[in-house]
């Protein structure tokens, strides 16, 4: 027996037909033919296609939910800012004005420290004897001083015709007070014992309405440069004790 003898195929199993016998060769009347020459294949003509229609318009909703919004500030925050506003801004034009305006709080500071230490000396006689400087010194901001050397009621008569060209009921108010706290300085500086403290509130309470009748006697500009003047600064006077006798001389008068 040889190899010619010997015949073999080639079969597959499908299921429910059993094995098939299948022949892999093709029929040789069914083999490729390689010496025909591919054709070149004939492309379609391009077809010119039309213009897409145009979109249709797109109406927005009534409320955009989907945009992102900012998260709006509290009303602490927004309170704080504008109070920090507020005080930049205020420092910014404040700061120059309070440069200007310095030496002008200087001269009223040290107007009202002179006047507290005359209200608060011990002595109630000093205390009431500074009343009357202050009516001098209103005198000479508002450039109406009495003469250097005269009394206290002499002084009195020049302030009370001093405010003559005022309203001649403001002159009169002038001349009244004036003249009545000369006579009480004289009384409390000359005459026994000392005033209580009842009597020394009193007299500076009219020392007050003095300076704001002669004030109000003025013209209003005249007012502002009183305020501001450093004239009854510049003076220098004797201290009050040195201007009256001793208690046992006031005693004796």
């Amino acid at each position: 027996m040889t190899g010619s003898d010997v015949q073999a195929w080639v079969e597959i199993g499908f299921t429910g037909y059993g094995w098939v016998p299948f022949d892999a060769t093709p029929p040789p009347e069914q083999t490729p033919q390689e010496d025909l020459e591919e054709q070149p294949t004939d492309p379609d003509p391009q077809v010119v296609q039309p213009p897409p229609p145009p979109p249709e318009a797109v109406t927005p909703p009534d409320e955009d939910t989907e945009q992102p919004q900012a998260d709006e500030p509290t009303p602490e925050e927004d309170g704080a800012s504008t109070w920090l506003r507020v005080l930049k801004v205020t420092g910014m034009v404040g700061a120059p004005l309070l440069l200007l305006a310095s030496p002008f709080l200087l001269v009223l500071v040290l107007k009202a420290r002179r006047r507290l230490r005359r209200r608060k000396r011990p002595d109630p006689v000093a205390r009431v004897a500074g009343g009357w400087d202050e009516v001098l010194d209103a005198a000479r901001d508002l450039r109406r001083p009495p003469g250097p050397r005269t009394t206290r009621r002499e002084a009195a008569g020049e302030l009370a015709g001093a405010f003559t060209a005022a309203d001649p009921q403001d002159a009169a108010v002038v001349a009244a007070s004036v003249g009545a706290l000369a006579r009480s300085a004289d009384a409390a500086v000359f005459a026994p014992g000392a005033p209580s403290a009842e009597q020394v509130a009193a007299y500076w309470t009219d020392v007050e309405a003095a300076v704001t009748a002669m004030h109000r006697a003025v013209p209003w500009r005249h007012r502002v440069r009183a305020r501001v003047s450093t004239a009854s600064l510049r003076r220098r006077r004797r201290s009050d004790p040195s201007r009256r006798p001793d208690r046992a001389g006031r005693g004796a008068a």
